[in-house]
Order: structure tokens, then sequence, then C-alpha cells
């Protein structure tokens, strides 16, 4: 199977697709669906939930959740939310990748599908067209961020800290779902599986240097994060994608990382994404992709904040700064 291709129908997207003829008269006062045959634009977010798909509708123009419109229409809707509109005048899709690596596995790869993602001539809501070459695609979402012990200050150092955000500069580690799809083994203990794995990372240029591989994230959507984001409450820091929620209980390992790797973010999507996005490197449609999370906890320390005003700048920061990212990326490259 070619990279991108996918197993499956999970999300609404292949459906509105292949019976658009049917479909259409639902969609014809929503243009960025309707005059691009249901395909999506090459500027995509990716979420945790559906309730933060959802809650893109305040900060998009011209937005239209297309399962929603399918589902008032009787028709199938998939397992996630897919939606479109307009960020200052920049086309973007918004879909939810669900929480874990095997689920964004599965759902990425099928939104940011050739089948799924028009990059040619891609109609805007002002008529004029878009071509891109590859899909654009920002993970937001939330994270526990990664801190020293109180007594250690290294020179340059500076802690992460509630509602904060931080940008993927490089992922750190592999996960099971990553092991799997890499390998093609079941058996993640096995030597030859380990022996593979490494062989794997290295042909596609992780750094293999340090105990834990690490891949980098130096592309044109970390730039334009640099020009957009807010100093102030920004960090340019790496990424860690565990399986495990309740791993953040043994806080020794997320300081080692902070001090070892220079890693701040622990999640449990973006590294799946990153290396799809290596797999597609040579593909007829390659995926580039970097990551921002809001901090609503830190280690070591309170896991998560349950303050809503909290929360809620947090996740305003993040949605802001995506956005604003692909508009910059859109406006200066095509």
């Amino acid at each position: 199977m070619r990279q991108t291709e996918f197993m499956g129908v999970h999300t609404c997207m292949p459906g509105l697709i292949k019976n658009w003829e049917e479909y259409k008269v639902h969609f014809e006062q929503y243009p960025l669906v309707y005059a691009n045959d249901g395909h999506l634009p090459p500027f995509i977010v990716s979420c945790g939930s559906r309730t933060r798909v959802a809650g893109f509708s305040e900060l998009l123009d011209n937005f239209c959740q297309i399962d929603k419109v399918l589902l008032e229409a009787g028709k199938p809707i998939g397992r996630v939310a897919v939606a479109v509109g307009t960020y200052k005048g920049t086309p973007i899709a918004v879909f939810e990748h669900q929480m874990g690596c095997p689920a964004t596995e599965i759902n990425f790869r099928e939104i940011s599908s050739p089948y799924v993602v028009k990059h040619v001539n891609y109609v805007n809501v002002d008529c004029t067209n878009i071509t891109t070459d590859a899909v654009y695609s920002i993970r937001v979402g939330t994270c526990g961020g990664m801190n020293l012990w109180e007594n250690e200050n290294p020179e340059g150092y500076r802690p992460v800290d509630l509602a904060h955000i931080v940008v993927s500069t490089h992922h750190v580690g592999v996960n099971g779902t990553l092991i799997q799809s890499a390998t093609g083994h079941l058996d993640l203990m096995s030597p030859t599986t380990l022996e593979v794995l490494k062989t794997r990372l290295r042909e596609l240029g992780y750094d293999m240097s340090k105990p834990m591989p690490v891949l980098y994230d130096d592309n044109v959507i970390v730039d334009s994060f640099r020009a957009v984001a807010n100093e102030e409450y920004t960090h340019f820091l790496g990424y860690f994608s565990k399986d495990s929620l309740y791993a953040e209980l043994e806080e020794e390992a997320f300081v080692d990382l902070r001090r070892d790797y220079d890693c701040a973010c622990s999640e449990m999507e973006a590294a799946m994404i990153a290396y799809q996005s290596l797999c597609r490197r040579n593909t007829e449609l390659p995926v580039v992709f970097s990551a921002v999370c809001a901090v609503i906890g830190t280690v070591p320390g309170s896991s998560f904040s349950d303050d809503p005003a909290t929360l809620s700048l947090a996740s305003n920061r993040a949605c802001v700064t995506g956005l604003d990212a692909l508009n910059h990326l859109q406006i200066n490259k095509f």
C-alpha cells in the first residue's frame, strides 16, 4: 500500500466525495465545500475532540461543519468531526483526530490523502484558486508542560507555565503505534523489532545519536510560527508523545526529558503525524507538519488545571497562533 492510501473509511469525507452528485444539494450554501466538490483545502488543523472542532466556528468565517450537515441530511457521518472555513482569507480544514496515536494515525492518514485534499486549483470563497506543493498541517491541542526541578536553573532555561503554548521544534522517542507502523512487527519487545525500527528511523532521517531517537521539525510552518507568535507566552521546544496519560505520575522521567532533550511538551498524538509526514516526503502529495499545544498543567507539580478561565485562555492562544501561522504561510508562500 502506498503511503498516500488508507485502509477502511473512518470519516465522512470519502463517502461525501464518492457520492458528491447525490450529496451536493445539501452544501449549496457552503461555497468552500460546494465549489470544490466536497474536497478539503491543503491547510489542515487537527485537534483531539469534536468540541474543539465546533469551537473553531468562533474563529473561522464561512464555517461549515461537514459531518453536522450530513447528519441533518440523514447521511453517514463517520466517526469524527470535520469542518472547513476561512481565517483572514485562508481556507482551512479542521478535523478531530481523537485521542492517542492509534486513532490519530488512522484519521490523519485518511483526511490528508490525495483522495480527500484538493491541492491544485482549490477554489477559495473569493473565487481565486490556490495551488500548493503539499498538505500543510498543524496539530492544535493541550499538553502537560515539562520543567526542571526548582533547584535547577541552567543558563537560558525558561520554565513553561499554565496558559503558555509550546510550538514543536522536535519530537523525542517512539510509541507503540509508531513501532508497529514502521516495522510491521507485532512483538514490541523482540530484539529483531528494535533493530528493524532503528534502521527504518535512520533511513527516514531521525537523529539516532542519543538513547532516544529525535525527529526535527525544521520547516516552513515553524518559520511561520516564529513570525506570528507572542514571545511572552510561546516556547519553541521539543514534544514527547506518550501512549499512557498516567505516565505523568512518574515525574522524574519527564524532568529528564526537559534536561536531556530540551523537551517541554507532553502530549499523545503529534509524533505520529510527524512520522507520517516523513513517510509522505517523496509522494505525490507530501505533508509538512508542526504542532502548537496549550499548557494546562506542569510536571513536576499539579498535572492539570481545572480553572475554566485558564483553560479558555490557553486554548484560545493555541488556536489563534496556529491559525495565524497557516495564514502567514499561505500569504507568503502561495
